[in-house]
């Protein structure tokens, strides 16, 4: 009895599972980098009132390379209801440049490899055309046990020892129509022993004909020693397979 009960509830939960995998590349002039990503995930639903009102677990796996900045990551999704989210997950790198922009790679650590275990929360919201997407990740980056000063590329700040990084991504946005679509985005980091932030807000203009987006987003990016820089970023992302995700 309690093993036909067990593949009943395999069969079932089986049944709600959707794979999903994309890949995405991005190019950002300032500070100049970019980057190619590839992603797997398989939800399950543990619930389903209707197309927004649903649940579901989503384990993943990520890939991403600069040539030379790759890191790969494994995490779980638990989403209580389709438009919001947390997750958690570790992932492990190697960096091997010596040149990185707006960093002295003789006097802190640019190269070498690199652990990651992160936490994060995400947000959805729409009335309309109006959308809202919240994005908040608290990183905690461990290169190789360092103990000093290290460069963290993605949000050009410097890290002490055991550092951890808070970022957030917040893009309030209008759709044009079904294909067009034209937003504010707004990005902050901080690192936690230096002290350090960094911001990024820029105009974003998203075209997706059909499972291919492009993005283009014009602004200003403040670095650490709060400089202002004019920044260009470029994305693109190709949806294979969407799967229980709704954003």
């Amino acid at each position: 009895m309690l093993k036909k009960l067990i593949v009943m509830v395999f069969l079932s939960v089986s049944s709600y599972a959707e794979l999903d995998y994309f890949l995405a590349g991005s190019f950002r002039s300032y500070p100049i980098g970019t980057a190619i990503t590839a992603e797997i995930g398989k939800g399950f639903k543990f619930y389903e009132k209707n197309k927004i009102l649903y649940g579901y677990l989503r384990p993943a796996i990520n890939v991403q390379s600069s040539a030379l900045i790759n890191q790969a990551s494994a995490q779980i999704d638990f989403y209580p209801v389709s438009f919001l989210g947390f997750y958690a997950g570790r992932g492990i790198g190697a960096k091997s440049t010596k040149k990185l922009q707006g960093f002295d790679c003789d006097v802190i650590k640019c190269d070498g490899g690199v652990s990651k275990t992160y936490f994060g929360v995400n947000l959805a919201l729409a009335y309309k055309k109006l959308k809202f997407v919240s994005y908040l990740r608290r990183t905690q980056v461990d290169l190789n046990n360092h103990q000093g000063y290290f460069a963290e590329e993605f949000s050009n700040l410097i890290g002490l020892d055991k550092d951890r990084l808070t970022s957030y991504t917040g893009i309030l946005g209008y759709d044009l129509d079904a294909k067009n679509f034209l937003a504010l985005l707004y990005l902050s980091n901080k690192m936690q022993n230096t002290d350090q932030s960094s911001k990024m807000k820029m105009l974003l203009y998203q075209y997706r004909p059909d499972k291919v987006s492009y993005q283009a987003a014009l602004g200003t990016f403040e670095n650490r020693v709060a400089s202002e820089h004019l920044a260009l970023l470029l994305m693109f992302k190709w949806e294979f397979e969407k799967g229980v995700r709704l954003f």
